[in-house]
């Protein structure tokens, strides 16, 4: 991987304009590899490119804002989370492959949060094909593949919030609850040799999944937040990585390339509400 990373410090922004920021590294990259982290501002449900959304989904949502991401995967209510984003070459990554992308990504993760929070071995680790859980899921954060982080269920106190959809809506989406619990999990896409990955950090177990588990369960700070995590964890990441952060700031361009595809693209509604993702016009 690039001994040095751009770096985009974490900020906070409505559905649309992150996953238009990420397009917009992803369709004009600059001359190293972008790591950014990031939140979101109101909590919006991203879906997966290709996951159906229909009238009764729509309707167990409620007023929750939606938007669709270019990658697959499931559902991911970006409430109490820390989102990454990774944009550039195979070649600038030092990959082969795209999917090594996973795994280093990850590990490095699981090697960040157990320094910071002091965990012990055997805390954290990545699933395995043997772990996969079904794709049919709506939410992400009921599925497992590989190099998800996950945890035993029965390691972390339960989250007992559930003001979004009550016990009904779970049933109506499919949920069961896995033996292990996702602490970590990520989505990609790629076109040419360059890759775009980005991935969701639980820092609060979420109120849709309340048998979920965060950073704050998972740390005992009952009061940290996404901006706090995302703070105390960039460092440890790149030292994690064996990577340098430099921070870097989008241009004007680019900004506003970032607000042109939001409003075109994933505000739209026939970009969001398409089965498979079709492709707005942007």
């Amino acid at each position: 991987m690039s001994r040095t990373l751009f770096f985009i410090d974490y900020a906070e922004a409505d559905g649309p304009f992150n996953m238009g920021l990420d397009q917009a590294l992803f369709l004009s990259p600059p001359d190293r590899p972008v790591l950014r982290f990031y939140g979101w501002n109101p909590g919006t449900v991203s879906l997966g490119r290709f996951q159906v959304f229909d009238g009764d989904t729509q309707a167990l949502l409620g007023g929750v804002p939606v938007t669709r991401r270019t990658t697959g995967g499931g559902a991911i209510f970006h409430d109490t989370e820390l989102t990454y984003s990774l944009v550039g070459s195979l070649d600038a990554l030092d990959l082969t492959r795209r999917e090594q992308a996973y795994e280093r990504m990850h590990r490095a993760w699981i090697g960040a949060i157990m320094e910071v929070y002091g965990l012990g071995d055997g805390a954290l680790c990545m699933a395995s094909a043997a772990d996969a859980a079904s794709s049919e899921t709506f939410w992400c954060f009921m599925r497992r593949s590989p190099y998800d982080v996950v945890c035993e269920a029965g390691r972390f106190p339960v989250c007992a919030d559930d003001h979004v959809l009550r016990a009904r809506s779970a049933v109506a989406l499919n949920m069961k609850t896995p033996a292990t619990r996702k602490l970590l999990g990520s989505a990609q896409r790629s076109r040419a040799g360059l890759l775009l990955q980005h991935g969701s950090l639980a820092v609060g177990c979420s109120p849709i999944a309340p048998w979920a588990v965060g950073l704050r369960e998972i740390s005992g700070d009952v009061a940290l937040t996404p901006a706090r995590a995302a703070q105390q964890l960039k460092d440890a990441v790149a030292k994690s990585l064996g990577v340098r952060l430099e921070a870097w700031k989008p241009s004007r361009e680019m900004i506003i390339q970032a607000k042109r595809i939001a409003e075109r693209q994933f505000s739209a509604r026939s970009w969001i509400e398409a089965a498979r993702g079709a492709r707005a016009k942007v």
